[in-house]
């Protein structure tokens, strides 16, 4: 067993389950704990065993302290088609929009989906901590696909796409947020391991606003819910979902649009997680060079900072423990 910390969590544990050597033929599983936030709620705290097939434990310990930690989990770069099973991070496949899966559920477990107490309308930086995505659903009647979604930002202000305010990606306020639509829940969607480090999700929020044609292209979306920038020649633009999802997790997709342009089912095609990061990360990061993003950065920040909760207490060095020869992982 492998204690440490790093840079996105200090209460992190590697189980080698394996009677082979550690190094040869070994399974790595990740144990992630986050303490509770202001409110104590029990959805604000994780304990979470997520499994990755890896032979080589100090690899695997590297590729978590890396600024993209999630790529540890990765298994083939290749493309393919995302289902429940799929060796790449992924939502899992459902055709029910009434389903509790609707919207998305990821696996293996890396991203945390937590529908919200009530009491989130009134106080949502004790529910939700900066940088999530939150999603407002309307599951009622012939409003059932009804989702807008926004990434929280702090201090209750978010950061959403609006396409009836021109298609625009701009700072708001959360009260602004739950108007949009008459949300029956909220759900919380929190990477437990991360896609993507806050510096960068940060930077692309704000190109996102600061672009010269903003986040939006002029146009009709795309059906399939993809990303497209403003150079794009057949003028497709994109949706709230879409955002939150390339900024926070660097994966171009909108679960919404997908299913309206497939007949209400969800067979999503991407590249790996990592070849998607990549891919997101050029086209944000080419939405603009002004140093108005700058300025924009540190508003943001300054909303991120302001929400204080403990994070436990960092470790000094890794430390390795060997458990009694009877010992297995349950």
């Amino acid at each position: 067993m492998i204690f440490f910390s790093t840079w996105w969590n200090n209460n992190l544990i590697i189980v080698v389950s394996s009677d082979a050597d550690r190094d040869t033929g070994a399974w790595c599983h990740l144990i992630a704990y986050e303490m509770p936030m202001q409110s104590g709620d029990v959805s604000t705290e994780f304990l979470r065993k997520i499994e990755n097939s890896y032979g080589d434990a100090d690899n695997f310990y590297r590729k978590l302290s890396q600024s993209n930690p999630v790529f540890a989990f990765l298994g083939s770069t290749g493309t393919g088609y995302v289902e429940i099973g799929s060796e790449d991070i992924s939502v899992v496949y459902n055709n029910d929009y009434d389903s509790n899966q609707y919207p998305m559920v990821f696996w293996p477990g890396v991203v945390e989906r937590i529908q919200l107490p009530y009491d989130v309308r009134n106080n949502p930086s004790k529910y939700v901590k900066p940088l999530d995505i939150v999603l407002a659903c309307c599951n009622r009647g012939s409003n059932n696909d009804m989702v807008h979604a926004c990434v929280y930002l702090g201090s209750g202000k978010i950061c959403h796409v609006l396409g009836g305010g021109g298609g625009i990606a701009k700072i708001d306020d959360w009260s602004r947020f739950l108007s949009i639509i008459s949300a029956d829940k909220l759900l919380r969607y929190h990477p437990v391991v991360p896609f993507k480090s806050p510096d960068e999700i940060v930077r692309h929020i704000a190109k996102s606003i600061e672009g010269r044609r903003n986040y939006f292209a002029p146009g009709t979306k795309t059906r399939d819910g993809s990303f497209r920038i403003y150079s794009d020649l057949d003028g497709n633009s994109n949706n709230c979902e879409n955002f939150t999802n390339v900024c926070v997790l660097g994966l171009n997709f909108s679960e919404l649009a997908t299913r309206r342009a497939n007949n209400n089912s969800f067979m999503l095609e991407i590249p790996s997680v990592e070849e998607s990061v990549f891919r997101t990360r050029r086209a944000l990061d080419n939405l603009t060079s002004s140093s108005s993003v700058n300025d924009r950065i540190r508003e943001i920040n300054g909303y991120k900072n302001s929400v204080s909760y403990s994070q436990g207490i960092k470790m000094e060095a890794r430390i390795e423990v060997q458990p009694k020869n009877w010992y297995r992982l349950s």
